[in-house]
């Protein structure tokens, strides 16, 4: 080892045993710098890091991408300069539930509504685009093909504002997830947006076009007839079961929502009472549910038979 080279090493080795005992002195060409400690929360222990929240070392960092959101947690030891792998700044397929959560609680809409990208908070806006078109045409026509579909998205701050609540109620409970037929033809940027831990899909219901619309402002009334699985809101994961309760012959709709599963239970099993969703099959499987703060009615999806 050339010694020039060597005195050099042998100066930073003796500046780091000082750093650590003070047990040697330092070169006089290389002075030990010394950094004040950190403060602690009480003399003793260190803060204590909030789960959910930034860590101290991430507090004030923001999103590079410029979407003005923390930045994600590190982990496994690697760190992020963005808040999540789907920032609509990145790619464009959007925050995933993960990062809403993050942000603030999952309370925050959709990150692809157009009301969202113009920042309004109190609005009810309904909106149609080849995106939203092309994932009804997946998901009705995976059952119901060859039809021509027209897909409205309902944006409506007055409705989001409980179920986002009942969401998070339910993401506290975490129950088992329920897989639905839904699932598979969902496009990547929606189904990141759901929450499996709260039970969150997409579901079907039938009607006529007024009760659509009427839906679309003001949510479901629950039924509170006598009905074969109980009163409550009916839902089914196939398209040709909700097809069977449109009104209209020209023109049809169905209203695609998001509905919070949260704890699931037959509708003649034991504990069924308690449950928050309700099961039961008469030729497809169908999803009652009693609460309307478990359902966002997001699309409304207007189809016709092609030809």
């Amino acid at each position: 080892l050339d010694p020039r080279r060597r005195r050099t090493l042998l100066a930073h080795f003796a500046a780091a045993l000082v750093a650590m005992d003070g047990s040697l002195a330092p070169h006089p060409r290389h002075p030990v710098r010394r950094f004040p400690k950190a403060p602690r929360s009480d003399g003793d222990t260190p803060a204590a890091h909030v789960p959910g929240a930034a860590s101290p070392d991430m507090a004030g960092r923001q999103c590079t991408c410029g979407c003005g959101r923390a930045v994600a947690e590190p982990q496994e030891g690697r760190r992020f300069s963005t808040c999540c792998r789907t920032c609509a700044h990145l790619k464009g397929r959007g925050h995933d539930i993960a990062c809403d959560v993050r942000a603030d609680g999952g309370m925050r809409t959709p990150w692809y509504w157009s009301s969202t990208r113009q920042g309004l908070t109190d609005f009810h806006q309904e909106v149609s685009s080849d995106y939203v078109k092309a994932m009804a045409t997946t998901l009705i026509g995976a059952r119901l093909p060859g039809q021509d579909i027209v897909r409205v998205v309902v944006e409506d701050s007055k409705l989001w504002a409980p179920f986002a609540m009942k969401r998070a109620a339910f993401r506290a409970k975490a129950g088992a997830a329920t897989r639905t037929d839904t699932d598979g033809g969902l496009r990547t940027s929606s189904r990141s947006t759901l929450d499996a831990s709260a039970g969150e899909t997409y579901l079907f219901h039938g009607t006529s076009a007024a009760a659509a619309a009427k839906i679309a402002v003001e949510n479901f009334i629950p039924s509170k007839k006598d009905r074969l699985f109980g009163p409550g809101v009916y839902f089914s994961d196939d398209a040709r079961k909700s097809n069977g309760y449109v009104k209209d012959a020209e023109s049809k709709v169905v209203l695609l929502c998001r509905v919070l599963l949260g704890t699931v239970c037959a509708h003649n099993a034991a504990g069924a009472g308690s449950a928050d969703t309700i099961t039961g099959t008469r030729d497809f499987l169908e999803f009652i549910v009693r609460d309307v703060a478990q359902i966002y009615p997001e699309y409304l999806v207007f189809y016709k038979q092609a030809g």
